[in-house]
């Protein structure tokens, strides 16, 4: 008996634990452990970006291999809705991609700290991507941000 009262304590112990950890994590980074989209307000209140309209940015750097590999799944990506035209959540997707070593001044204003990094603006919000970049990732990424995904 006193052997299961044990694993019983134990267990709770370390569920406690696991707990206290992921509370930690989100109280530090204001984020779910897991989470595959973080979203805050635009850097500036008027950005120019219509109701209808989002802007995918990507954030890279010449010298990031991480960089260099995310380029081929973007290009393809980018590629894919310059010959259908896509909208997701009624918005027409707008690419853009940031050199970060030249244009600094992009990168504070959007606090870029690692590379890559995917953003998605609207007039209202700003979602960072996180997970691998692929294809699949980023349809995944702009239908949770926008809504569904409809060709026009």
């Amino acid at each position: 008996m006193s052997t299961l009262s044990d694993v019983l304590v134990y267990a709770g112990v370390a569920l406690l634990l696991v707990t206290i950890s992921v509370l930690g994590y989100y109280l530090v980074t204001q984020t779910w452990p897991g989470s595959r989209l973080l979203i805050s307000t635009p850097p500036v209140a008027h950005s120019g970006i219509d109701d209808d309209s989002a802007k995918f940015m990507f954030f890279y750097t010449t010298w990031c291999p991480w960089s260099k590999k995310a380029q081929a799944p973007w290009s393809s990506f980018k590629e894919q809705h310059k010959n259908t035209k896509y909208t997701y959540g009624g918005k027409t997707v707008v690419f853009e991609e940031i050199n970060s070593d030249s244009d600094k001044g992009k990168t504070a204003l959007y606090q870029i700290k690692g590379y890559p990094t995917f953003k998605l603006e609207t007039k209202d919000k700003v979602f960072e991507m996180k997970g691998a970049p692929t294809t699949e990732s980023f349809r995944e990424f702009l239908k949770n941000a926008l809504g569904a995904e409809k060709t026009v």
